[in-house]
């Protein structure tokens, strides 16, 4: 049986066939040393309908974004460039295997049934086709972890900085974000942005590290960004639904840094 990567918030996709063949050309191309699925079962998923749909991008055909083995599938979503060669392609699976690291945390990990590893959480890593037709992993170079400052580290519950991917399915954004540490009783709860601002990071006890969104070319890293390009969780365009007005006048707590 396949390892399964933990993709359940990705439920919505309304089409069920064959993927398109560029995002199965890469799922099967992830080199075995990165991921805990050995490429003959991916080429196995490949060949059975998966559930996906388009959404638009920056290129000449749609991003399109789909989860593999149904409802806990590997995520993956395509970025389009304005050039064909710009295009990524960001995968959500088990790439971190957690057997000999004490420190894991182990909700959301899922056993495999592998020599090289028995347990994993998933992570996100961003691929693109080079010049020589090679698959590569290029996360480092677009997707770098932000930097946090002293104070914010000290604030923050070690190991908690994530990439937020709950809107992909719309818009081609994610976020930053770190759990914000339990304090002591009567220990001042913000979290310092700089010396020069008066706000903060701490939004309902996680810190906001910034947005990502993809240009056609790169990830530009934003501080804020306007509310059509981070919905709300409860907002699904692709289904018509009607909530999807700003969080201030559905009376939900205002994400200060969506405007």
């Amino acid at each position: 049986m396949p390892a399964r990567a933990r993709a359940t918030s990705f439920l919505y996709k309304p089409c069920l066939g064959l993927l398109p063949q560029h995002l199965a050309k890469v799922l099967v191309a992830i080199p075995e040393r990165d991921i805990f699925v050995p490429a003959a079962e991916r080429a196995a998923l490949m060949a059975a309908p998966q559930t996906y749909m388009a959404v638009a991008g920056r290129g000449r055909r749609p991003d399109v974004f789909a989860t593999v083995d149904f409802m806990e599938g590997i995520a993956i979503r395509s970025f389009e460039g304005r050039s064909p060669r710009n295009t990524v392609y960001l995968v959500l699976g088990p790439f971190r295997c957690i057997d000999n690291d004490p420190l894991a945390a182990p909700e959301g990990e899922y056993p495999l049934e592998m020599a090289a590893c028995s347990s994993a959480l998933p992570e996100t890593r961003l691929y693109k086709w080079n010049r020589a037709g090679e698959l590569v992993d290029v996360t480092a170079r677009y997707l770098p972890a932000p930097a946090l400052t002293p104070v914010e580290q000290a604030a923050v519950a070690p190991g908690s900085l994530r990439l937020s991917l709950a809107s992909l399915t719309q818009v081609p954004v994610m976020r930053w974000t770190a759990r914000v540490a339990d304090r002591p009783e009567g220990d001042e709860a913000t979290v310092p942005m700089s010396d020069d601002q008066g706000n903060d990071r701490n939004v309902s006890g996680i810190l906001h590290a910034g947005f990502v969104r993809w240009d056609g070319r790169v990830f530009q890293r934003l501080l804020r960004v306007p509310g059509t390009q981070w919905p709300s969780t409860e907002c699904d365009r692709a289904r018509g639904d009607a909530h999807c007005a700003p969080a201030a006048r559905m009376g939900l707590h205002a994400d200060r840094f969506v405007d």
